[in-house]
């Protein structure tokens, strides 16, 4: 569902794309860089849910795994459950060199959101992905 004006935010990590597959499918592995999604399968058309971290109740996050291509890209639906909207995250990894893989997170349809809610606006799903990539993922990762 990419489009012109999808969210595009990438970097660098010092690890395999084996070992980034791991970290963003295996729901042990992502509660402690990601969110806390007990009911996460690696399974198409699988539903799960979340909670933000420090959002309390406020926005239930909901989702359907959509597309997975083993250790290269994982797709899913990312909703609101209180909210009307609907988007889509992709993960993409790219082997750049020996263990090293640039990370893409692609985010669709945010524009689908609430336009009255600043946390829907662009800048938050900016400084937010740039958070989870680079001062969660990343550095866990890479072991830092």
């Amino acid at each position: 569902m990419m489009n012109k004006n999808s969210l595009i935010t990438e970097t660098i990590i010092h690890a395999s794309p084996i070992e980034l597959w791991k970290l963003i499918t295996d729901r042990d592995a992502m509660k402690t860089w990601y969110f806390d999604i007990p009911d996460f399968s690696l399974v198409e058309g699988a539903n799960f849910t979340f909670k933000g971290k420090g959002e309390g109740e406020k926005y239930i996050h909901k989702g359907v795994i959509l597309d997975i291509v083993p250790l290269y890209r994982l797709t899913y639906s990312w909703a609101y459950k209180e909210y009307p909207g609907e988007s889509e995250v992709t993960f993409q990894l790219n082997s750049v060199g020996k263990n090293k893989t640039r990370v893409t997170i692609i985010h669709s349809g945010i524009e689908s959101f609430p336009k009255d809610d600043p946390n829907f606006a662009r800048e938050s799903f900016t400084a937010g992905w740039h958070s989870i990539l680079n001062e969660s993922l990343k550095p866990y990762a890479e072991g830092a």
